[in-house]
């Protein structure tokens, strides 16, 4: 019900180097975030380098398409030949994305203090390259 037929999701998308990081998407808004999750959404915190292509702040309430696009790479380097250590990373993405798009079809945030939202199971199919 929430999957549309995007087919490669990257065509027409913005390169990476031409979106402001998460971090400064967040910078202007930072009044809003609860203290404790700040650092969270700080560049200094994060070891990951988020580019979202459309920000949407977890307050916003607006309906959506269930699509996100995000840019997203280690801020320094991952350890060369460690295949594993890079598929770890990319399966943690992976979850930290799918609640904020899974709530994007419904007239809620993910900020809400009546909403509670967990990620129990997903999983990441890898194909060979």
């Amino acid at each position: 019900e929430h999957q549309d037929g995007l087919g490669p999701l990257a065509r027409g998308l913005p390169a990476p180097e031409d979106l402001p990081t998460l971090a400064d998407r967040f910078a202007p808004h930072l009044a809003k975030v609860p203290p404790r999750l700040r650092q969270l959404y700080s560049a200094e915190a994060n070891p990951l380098d988020l580019r979202p292509c459309e920000f949407v702040a977890p307050w916003d309430e607006s309906v959506r398409a269930p699509r996100q696009a995000v840019w997203v790479r280690a801020k320094d380097p991952l350890p060369p030949g460690d295949e594993a250590v890079h598929q770890r990373l990319l399966t943690y993405f992976t979850d930290w994305a799918l609640l904020g798009t899974a709530l994007q079809p419904h007239p809620t945030a993910m900020w809400r203090r009546e909403l509670q939202a967990a990620s129990l199971s997903h999983s990441v199919t890898r194909s060979p390259p």
